[in-house]
């Protein structure tokens, strides 16, 4: 037997649904049955009858040979076949070379991959060679006997019959038969030209029989698509594209003609023509819509085509600029034209990033082509040449313009062009503010001035921890008639610190300026510092001779350094008379008066002030320094610095703090508060619920009737509280207490004390000293203390006395 070869076909051509027909087999019926043709196979006229499946082996045409796969006979088991039979017709040469043959795959072993081939040879016994010519009907090959029709000799079994067959083909499943044309190899079966062509009909595997009906009519859809997307009355504007095309196609021919790509559609198809029809087309550049580029002047440019399946697979395609030709068309066909609109386009997109607070959007900002307005993300269409793009920023970002602009946002554009250029806007970073020291130097309780610091330039020293000045350092100053980094005289401001940064100051008492005190003959001394958020609130507050040491400054300060003369300078002016207010409009010698005005006065009271209210809610404030105060009925409130002071704060809630200084204060009538620093003083609160707190010193108290609570440090001092329910606690020192009836509780610290805690159920503590204490009737409670000579008398009631030794 002459040389054969072996396939395994994946390879698909086209796949044919064929009616079968009633053949001369007795099983046979009319059923539905696919097939699939491979490598060089086609459907042709001149069938048995109609059409048939042409298959040919040519050498010049790789792969050099051609098929046809029945599908429907996958999975058969090989002893299920009971009818096997083909008509043929060998149109070129002879049979020869093995071909033309039925082949089929088996799987013996049961994984679904075919082991090898059965060959069964079509030509005549009993070399297969020399076919009659015309068509021939091989019968049914199940039950041919022809010797050596039957090729086993791939899975083991011999040239034989099919009743030869080898157990494990008994066993095994039909993984494909297929009929094949591959003897182009064979000079003798192809009569020296390496060619043969057999055609193939009426194919019956077991009930099913394959005819190959013509296949159906095909046609070119051909679009226009302008910059991307399908052309529209719009963007096309309304033009017609002149269209050339050439055809050739058995039912209509060869022929050529035009068309036009037009509104609204702009779509066209053409007529059906027979599978295998040949198609060309191409667009006209000549007329006046298109051009082969912009740089001809026309409204449109070709960018060039693209082919597929569909509209939808053609718009994935890539584009070329050679024109479609299609051949041997089976399957209708798809054409797109792209041209691109050569009028000059600018789109300018706007971006705003907020990575800092920010909360603009893009609607914000106006944007803008040679200053006429234009939309984010939206083309406009200009003209050739230079053009600017702008917007209108807003405070807080930063703008860059960028893209196809350059950074001034000049654009230049030719004909065709499409650019894009974009505006950033990026908000900035809000860094905390500095923050500043303010010092001022004060000399006998006013701002220093050439002439009551006799123009003295004085020393101060200072250090700081601050990030933008490179972290920690220190250094010298001077508060002199020349401000330091600022305008104002015995003035200095710091430089501006970040936010968070530490900063202390102290005034150099070493020199000859000013020392601690004045018993080493230096000119002025250091009475102290006073600080806060404002200069006004510096002067309010108390002051300290530590030096002023800020830590985490997030807010300006204010320092005032307080110093005193100690020679040549004026005599202070007098305490102020106790009585002063009893002559409201007389101010006495060294006072300047001041009137307030009806209704609610706040004011801020220069030293050595008489201030006269007019009734009211007033609020009066006054740095270190005397004062005289006299204000009528109202909710007054006092706020004073160290000095000597007299107030009459008329009846209401009054609340009166003063500093350090001997100090006479009166209210009326109302719920008073009473704060004082270190001096004597006299306090007259008269009736309502009354709050008095003193520092040390000596002084006297007196309230009306009402619970109140007087608290004082150390000194001597004479209380009278009044009806109510008082507490009272002094310090250390001589105290003369009375209270009238109600339940009292007084403490005092260490001294002789006299309390008189009159009825009621009162609790009395004093500490050491020789003590006299007396209730009236009431449960009292006292304990005199350490002292070797304490008194008790607690009149009548339930009493508990401790350490009275009388």
């Amino acid at each position: 037997m002459t040389r054969t070869r072996t396939f395994s076909f994946s390879v698909a051509a086209a796949t044919i649904i064929a009616c079968s027909l009633l053949f001369a087999f007795s099983n046979t019926q009319i059923v539905s049955a696919a097939s699939t043709l491979f490598d060089d196979a086609s459907i042709v006229g001149g069938g048995n009858p109609g059409n048939a499946v042409q298959i040919r082996s040519d050498a010049s045409v790789l792969p050099g040979f051609g098929g046809v796969r029945f599908d429907d006979a996958v999975g058969l088991l090989f002893p299920s076949l009971t009818t096997l039979s083909a008509d043929f017709n060998v149109t070129d040469d002879s049979c020869g070379g093995g071909s033309p043959r039925i082949q089929i795959q088996i799987d013996t072993d049961g994984d679904t991959v075919s082991n090898g081939n059965i060959f069964v040879y079509l030509g005549p016994s009993p070399s297969f060679t020399g076919c009659t010519t015309g068509w021939q009907n091989t019968g049914n090959l199940i039950g041919n006997a022809d010797a050596g029709r039957w090729d086993f000799t791939q899975l083991g079994g011999p040239l034989g019959t099919y009743a030869s067959a080898p157990a494990n083909v008994l066993a095994g499943t039909i993984r494909n038969i297929s009929i094949v044309d591959d003897s182009s190899w064979s000079a003798a079966a192809t009569g020296g030209d390496s060619e043969m062509t057999t055609l193939i009909d009426n194919v019956v595997i077991n009930s099913t029989t394959y005819e190959f009906p013509p296949a159906p009519p095909v046609t070119v859809s051909i679009a226009k698509y302008v910059d991307g997307v399908h052309a529209t009355t719009l963007n096309a504007e309304g033009l017609s594209f002149p269209m050339q095309s050439s055809w050739d196609a058995d039912n209509i021919g060869a022929g050529s003609g035009s068309f036009s790509l037009a509104p609204a559609t702009y779509e066209a198809q053409t007529a059906s023509m027979s599978s295998g029809a040949d198609y060309s087309t191409n667009e006209v550049l000549s007329g006046a819509s298109v051009g082969e580029s912009c740089a001809e002047g026309k409204p449109f440019a070709l960018v060039g085509y693209s082919t597929g399946d569909s509209f939808a697979s053609a718009a994935t395609s890539t584009a070329t600029t050679t024109s479609p030709a299609l051949t041997n068309i089976t399957n209708d066909a798809y054409i797109i034209v792209w041209n691109k609109d050569c009028t000059p386009k600018i789109t300018v997109t706007k971006f705003v990033i907020n990575d800092n607070g920010g909360t603009a959007t893009t609607s914000d900002f106006a944007l803008f082509i040679d200053n006429a307005t234009t939309t984010s993300g939206v083309a406009t269409t200009t003209t050739a040449g230079t053009h600017i793009v702008s917007e209108t920023n807003m405070a807080g970002y930063t703008a860059t313009i960028g893209g196809d602009c350059d950074v001034l946002g000049n654009v230049v554009l030719a004909a065709g062009d499409n650019k894009t250029c974009t505006i950033t806007n990026n908000d900035i970073a809000i860094t905390a503010p500095g923050v500043k020291v303010t010092i001022v130097k004060y000399v006998g309780g006013q701002h220093a001035t050439s002439l009551n610091a006799s123009s003295t330039s004085f020393p101060m020293a200072s250090n700081w921890d601050a990030t933008n000045l490179g972290g920690a350092g220190n250094g010298t100053y001077n508060l002199s008639t020349t401000g330091f980094n600022t305008l104002n005289a015995y003035e200095a401001v710091t430089s501006d610190m970040s936010s968070g940064s530490d900063y202390a100051t102290n005034e150099d008492t070493s020199t000859s300026v000013v020392g601690p005190n004045c018993a080493n003959g230096q000119q002025f001394m250091l009475s102290g510092y006073s600080t806060g958020d404002t200069l006004a609130q510096a002067q309010l507050n108390a002051t300290t001779t530590g030096s002023p040491s800020f830590t985490d400054i997030t807010t300006d300060k204010y320092v005032i350094v307080w110093n005193e003369p100690c020679s040549s300078t004026p005599p202070t002016p007098p305490g102020p008379p106790t009585n002063a207010c009893a002559t409201p409009m007389i101010a006495p010698a060294g006072y300047t008066l001041q009137n307030g005005t009806p209704g609610n006065n706040n004011v801020t009271l220069a030293p050595n002030t008489m201030f006269v209210g007019k009734g009211g809610n007033d609020k009066v404030s006054g740095p270190n320094g005397n004062y005289i105060i006299c204000l009528g009925n109202g909710n007054d409130k006092v706020t004073l610095g160290n000095g000597d002071s007299t107030i009459d704060a008329g009846g209401g809630n009054n609340k009166v703090e003063v500093g350090n200084g001997d100090t006479t204060i009166i209210a009326g009538n109302g719920n008073d508060k009473v704060t004082t620093g270190n001096g004597d003083y006299a306090i007259d609160a008269d009736g309502g619920n009354n709050a008095i707190e003193t520092g040390d010193g000596n002084g006297t108290i007196t309230t009306g009737n009402g619970n109140d609570k007087i608290t004082t440090k150390d000194g001597d001092h004479t209380v009278d509280a009044g009806g109510g329910n008082n507490t009272v606690q002094t310090g250390d020192g001589t105290q003369n207490i009375t209270t009238g009836a109600g339940n009292d509780k007084i403490t005092t610290g260490s001294g002789n004390d006299t309390v008189n805690a009159g009825g009621g159920n009162n609790n009395v503590s004093t500490d050491g000293g020789n003590d006299s204490i007396t209730a009236g009737n009431g449960n009292d409670k006292f304990n005199a203390g350490a002292g070797a000579s304490d008194s008790c008398s607690a009149g009548g009631g339930n009493n508990t006395v401790l350490n009275c030794e009388m």
